[in-house]
């Protein structure tokens, strides 16, 4: 193709375009279809109109402590949103398969990377119309992850010690032990 100059306000073609080096595009431009080998690097932010899949893992970093993931619901009626799906997606789910998991992390005085909390959630029975599940929550407790709360099928565990700041009221199933 001949070079066309500086000042090219138009250009159509309807065979394939490679561009080599840098290309700056001013104003706004609509690609059907992109494909992108190698790193984006985005000054301005990036509306999309449309699903975002990816095949591998997402890391959002900022430098302050502002909101790195919102999640926000628009509609004004009374059901639930927004919604968070983890979904594990398994072709064999098993007994005792770990489904999701929620780590809160930062760093010790070593500058070692340290779970300080966390909130997992365990498949217990897989079998359709039978399904049990449990909810665990754990902290770190002198260097070692503690489970303190578990939620299953059977009711609520609570590792430790258990503090009211207010009246509570513990019954039995068949009202025959209290604690007040």
């Amino acid at each position: 193709m001949p070079y066309l100059g500086n000042g090219l306000s138009k250009f159509t073609t309807a065979d394939d375009l490679t561009v080599s080096g840098d290309a700056d595009i001013d104003g706004t431009t609509n690609l059907d279809v992109v494909d992108i080998d190698g790193a984006v690097d985005m000054a301005s932010t990036l509306q999309v109109d449309g699903a975002i899949t990816s095949s591998a893992g997402a890391i959002i970093t900022t430098a302050d402590n502002a909101p790195q993931l919102t999640l926000k619901s628009t509609d004004a009626d009374a059901n639930k949103g927004p919604v968070l799906d983890l979904q594990r997606d398994s072709s064999s789910p098993a007994a005792d398969d770990v489904i999701g998991l929620v780590r809160f992390r930062g760093e010790d005085a070593g500058s070692n990377i340290t779970n300080y909390a966390s909130i997992s959630s365990t498949l217990k029975d897989p079998t359709e119309g039978s399904e049990d599940g449990e909810l665990s929550f754990s902290v770190m407790k002198a260097g070692t992850d503690t489970e303190t709360l578990l939620i299953d099928s059977g009711g609520i565990d609570i590792t430790g010690a258990f503090t009211a700041t207010d009246q509570c009221t513990i019954t039995s199933a068949n009202n025959t032990s209290q604690l007040v």
